[in-house]
């Protein structure tokens, strides 16, 4: 069952005072604790899955993850798998099946059991995967910003095939690889590399395309069915060039399932609207049966290509 969950929260409380009155002490209870149930999952991994309470919005709690759930997986109605909890230090806890991968196509179930909480159902399946078809690097531009901080500046254009007759939504995600360096004996030696993500300003959105506040952009091939779908993107990053210097920028086209589109578009959505007045509240799509979050498939493809030679 698709549902939209958490709850717009509201209470109206009147009081009528007089000179001889105390006013009154009033509890409001919060909603009922639910489990909160966080996977988006893909054919390149094992499967993992986050369990945790949900919060009352009105106590601001931390969050607090479940470590004695029961976690069952179905293939197609078929039972498969039981997920275990991973036993990661460091790590926020999380279930993970240890060797069965999702397939593309197929319909999956989990179904999560936990003392106290109503059992959780959700499903979903990953859509087949759509390839980059071209990657292109134009008007780099680089500029010092301040002292040692060197910003660069640089156009990527992306195009793929979008699939006919079908209703397509896609997460487009660039990241940008950075190097950082030591010069010893006149030699570079690299210490370390790590991945930016790159963010876009969301006074470029249109109707189909919405900037996501974590990076990246979700979009649906809407007037564009069935056609080689092409887009350019400024990008933009600073670096220390006194220590880091610029790799691979990559691509990695998303085709997401609708459950997935749908969430992650609301939650952007809400991101970008923080209570503002006058302004219509966002709510949190999930497809959650009995609980919170998103179960949700996708399947990626990727390319990449050097910023500076």
């Amino acid at each position: 069952m698709l549902r939209l969950s958490f709850f717009l929260i509201s209470a109206a409380l009147i009081l009528t005072a007089s000179t001889c009155e105390r006013p009154a002490n009033v509890e409001i209870e919060g909603p009922e604790p639910e489990l909160v149930v966080i996977s988006n999952f893909s054919d390149q991994r094992v499967l993992q899955v986050q369990v945790s309470k949900s919060i009352d919005a009105l106590t601001g709690s931390a969050i607090e993850y479940v470590e004695n759930a029961n976690i069952e997986l179905f293939e197609e109605d078929e039972f498969i798998e039981q997920l275990q909890l991973a036993s990661l230090q460091n790590t926020t806890p999380f279930y993970t099946t240890y060797e069965l991968k999702p397939k593309v196509g197929v319909r999956y179930t989990i179904q999560v059991d936990v003392p106290g909480f109503r059992t959780v159902k959700a499903q979903s399946s990953i859509p087949p995967q759509i390839n980059i078809e071209r990657l292109q690097l134009s008007d780099l531009y680089q500029r010092d910003i301040a002292e040692n901080k060197k910003q660069f500046d640089y156009k990527i254009t992306l195009t793929f095939l979008d699939p006919p007759r079908a209703k397509n939504l896609y997460h487009l995600k660039f990241f940008q690889q950075v190097k950082e360096y030591e010069t010893f004996e006149d030699k570079v030696h690299i210490t370390d590399i790590h991945y930016k993500e790159i963010t876009f300003n969301p006074l470029t959105d249109s109707n189909n395309q919405l900037s996501y506040f974590n990076g990246g952009i979700l979009f649906e091939d809407g007037l564009l069915d069935g056609q080689a779908i092409s887009y350019t993107f400024p990008l933009q990053i600073s670096i220390r060039p006194d220590r880091e210097m610029l790799g691979k920028v990559i691509a990695e086209l998303r085709a997401v399932s609708e459950e997935y589109y749908l969430y992650h578009n609301s939650l952007s959505r809400q991101r970008g609207n923080p209570g503002v007045p006058f302004t219509e509240p966002v709510t949190i799509y999930d497809n959650i049966e009995n609980g919170q979050g998103i179960f949700a498939g996708y399947s990626a493809s990727h390319d990449s290509l050097t910023v500076i030679q």
